[in-house]
């Protein structure tokens, strides 16, 4: 069955042998919350997933390891790490009305 939600990154650290997390261990196992990961997996930000039904999500060991090494730092002056999602497109400002005209009703 599924890991119990009170289980430590300390006793998963040793279980890189390609054991599956859901959603709410993996978050804990990352340090962050579940909307967060959810948020990550949708934006395609976070670390990889696999699906293994039509809403079942599971995260491999490795893969969180791998997302956490791309995230290390020595240093809070260091770079963020860049997203990988692609880049917005650019916001369209709103049209002023124009001015110096006559207005209708007036």
């Amino acid at each position: 069955m599924g890991l119990s939600r009170d289980i430590t990154s300390r006793q998963l650290a040793g279980h890189s042998d390609g054991r599956r997390l859901r959603t709410p261990e993996a978050a804990q196992y990352l340090g962050v919350g579940e909307s967060t990961l959810e948020k990550w997996r949708c934006s395609g930000s976070g670390p990889q997933f696999e699906r293994v039904g039509a809403r079942i999500v599971v995260y491999s060991v490795p893969a969180l390891e791998v997302f956490l090494a791309a995230r290390r730092a020595n240093s809070t002056s260091e770079r963020p790490v860049e997203r990988a999602a692609a880049p917005l497109p650019a916001k369209k400002g709103r049209r002023r009305a124009r001015s110096g005209g006559a207005v209708a009703g007036r």
